[in-house]
């Protein structure tokens, strides 16, 4: 561990300007949300989300996420929130009224720039801001992705897992597994992901596993009531 490393400390400002700052391979995971596409205006000179096109924007945060690639631990992790917007112009990079797929857009530059898309989860919010949209549905998720560098990196499932809803059984009956080490149904495709696992859970009649459940990539989290002008705080 590196002792010089200074803890708790606030860094303010552009992370454009105070990324550089941090030791390279100093920060174990990253929580980030970014300014989204033309939805706020933070009145701030060359600030990231008023570009003039949404690949442009994606640019910029690529960028933003190679100066992160050089600080993250190899066995770090980033957890990157971003929502969608509607397009009022093809100069904007789509048809009036259609989505820009920012957060799809950008997935993929962070692909091709060495990022692994561990996983993308999908926010949802029981309280969502009312809309007055009336041709179409109105937008109640947003993205969470999960990046990291390496293929092997620190995840502590266990801390994170949910109870099942089947209750384990007070006595569990083994039975004896002959079947052949990886189950693949006649229809999985090559990356179709093996069923041995469940297969042997049924066979011993446990629900799941003993300390629960993964969560899953579907969180129904209520936003956090805030009576300031700052409308994206997080819960």
């Amino acid at each position: 561990m590196n002792r010089s490393l200074p803890r708790n400390l606030l860094l303010v400002g552009d992370v454009r300007t105070e990324l550089p700052r941090l030791p390279a391979a100093s920060v174990d995971t990253c929580i980030t949300s970014p300014p989204y596409f033309w939805t706020r205006d933070y009145e701030v000179a060359g600030q990231i989300g008023m570009e003039h096109r949404v690949d442009l924007w994606v640019e910029e945060l690529r960028l933003v996420f190679r100066g992160l690639a050089r600080v993250l631990k190899p066995q770090g992790s980033v957890w990157l929130n971003v929502a969608d917007s509607y397009s009022r112009h093809p100069r904007y990079g789509a048809p009036a009224k259609s989505l820009l797929l920012g957060p799809e857009r950008l997935a993929v530059a962070l692909a091709a720039d060495g990022w692994i898309v561990r996983n993308r989860v999908a926010w949802t919010k029981p309280n969502p801001m009312p809309n007055s949209v009336s041709d179409r549905l109105n937008a109640t998720w947003e993205f969470v992705y999960f990046l990291t560098r390496s293929p092997r990196y620190y995840f502590d499932l266990d801390a994170i897992r949910v109870p099942h809803r089947t209750a384990q059984p007070s006595s569990i009956r083994i039975v004896p597994d002959e079947s052949p080490v990886s189950v693949r149904p006649s229809w999985a495709g090559p990356l179709a992901g093996s069923q041995s696992g469940l297969h042997r859970l049924k066979r011993s009649g446990i629900p799941g596993h003993p300390r629960g459940k993964n969560p899953g990539d579907h969180w129904s989290l209520a936003t956090a009531s805030f009576r300031g002008a700052h409308f994206a705080t997080f819960p």
